[in-house]
């Protein structure tokens, strides 16, 4: 019986190391899996703080973009404006610019009209048309100034009226 319970107890010491060896290698394993976890912790705590930054920076990427097609908005608006006021300008020049040259062709035209009718008519015989053809000459006088006028104050009406849609819209 001595003998068996030297074999027990040699069993028993057997089992004991390889329960030993066995905790000592699960203590192991656990030290590496806690390491592996901070290390784990510290990559998550590192992509978050990365995440944070780039939605910080994503932020304000979008309020740079939101003042720059604000700062195009107003530029464009400005050169709507400026166009708009250099249209302006150059239609009242058309507008003098045709008053102007249509009054001195016109004072020109009827100058030597008045005068050709007086040499023409200056003979005894066409003396009695002098008179007609000088009021033919004041009617169209007085008609072509009309007309001039009451053309560049359409034109100077629908170029205001234009303006004020385009400024409405």
């Amino acid at each position: 019986m001595m003998r068996q319970s030297e074999r027990t107890i040699k069993r028993l010491a057997t089992s004991s190391e390889d329960v030993a060896t066995q905790l000592e290698e699960t203590s192991e394993l656990q030290n590496e899996m806690l390491h592996q976890q901070k290390e784990s912790m510290t990559n998550q705590q590192e992509i978050l703080e990365k995440s944070v930054n780039l939605s910080n920076i994503i932020s304000t990427s979008s309020d740079n973009m939101h003042k720059i097609f604000d700062e195009y908005k107003n530029a464009t608006n400005e050169q709507r404006l400026l166009i708009g006021d250099l249209f302006d300008k150059f239609s009242h020049l058309h507008s003098m610019m045709l008053g102007e040259f249509t009054g001195l062709y016109s004072i020109l035209y009827y100058a030597v009209m008045v005068l050709m009718s007086y040499f023409l008519t200056s003979t005894p015989r066409t003396a009695a048309a002098r008179f007609w053809l000088f009021g033919v000459a004041t009617v169209n006088i007085l008609s072509e100034r009309f007309a001039i006028s009451w053309l560049i104050s359409e034109e100077n009406q629908q170029g205001g009226s234009g303006r004020k849609k385009e400024d409405d819209s």
